[in-house]
């Protein structure tokens, strides 16, 4: 993991960020975005349709990035997830759920996941613009097992 820590000898404000670097990618990311849920449809379906609405809009990520929802309750609808492939999972937990997410993905030969639990508000930025330049340059295998 990768980061870095700010600190200030005075006071101020710090306005912003920026990693920077001229390698050039070593792999394609694809990512999978797996969401566990259990019975909170209120939080979850929101968040879904913000994700949903946000890939047809970038329509250069969407071939690059897909949703799983692990429905640990089984009550989420094909219909209701918005283009999401829903898993239903027996209730196993945020563990269980995350761990049939990631099998689901090495099973379909996506090289990263990101997890999500279902009361999780989607913030678009998080993966356009954080990880998949991250991981597109980086040299370890996400699923080297």
């Amino acid at each position: 993991m990768f980061y870095f820590g700010v600190e200030g000898l005075e006071d101020g404000h710090l306005l912003g960020d920026r990693i920077v670097t001229e390698q050039k990618l070593l792999r394609a990311v694809n990512l999978t975005v797996v969401i566990t849920d259990f019975n909170r449809k209120p939080y979850l379906l929101p968040s879904q349709q913000k994700l949903s609405n946000a890939l047809q809009a970038a329509s250069t990520w969407a071939d690059r990035l897909s949703v799983v929802v692990a429905d640990n309750s089984q009550t989420v609808t094909d219909d209701e997830a918005c283009g999401a492939k829903v898993i239903p999972n027996l209730n196993l937990g945020g563990s269980g759920g995350f761990t049939r997410g990631l099998l689901y993905a090495k099973d379909n030969h996506y090289t990263h996941c990101l997890f999500m639990d279902d009361i999780i508000s989607y913030q678009k930025y998080l993966w356009k613009v954080k990880t998949y330049p991250y991981h597109g340059v980086k040299k370890e295998s996400a699923f080297t097992m």
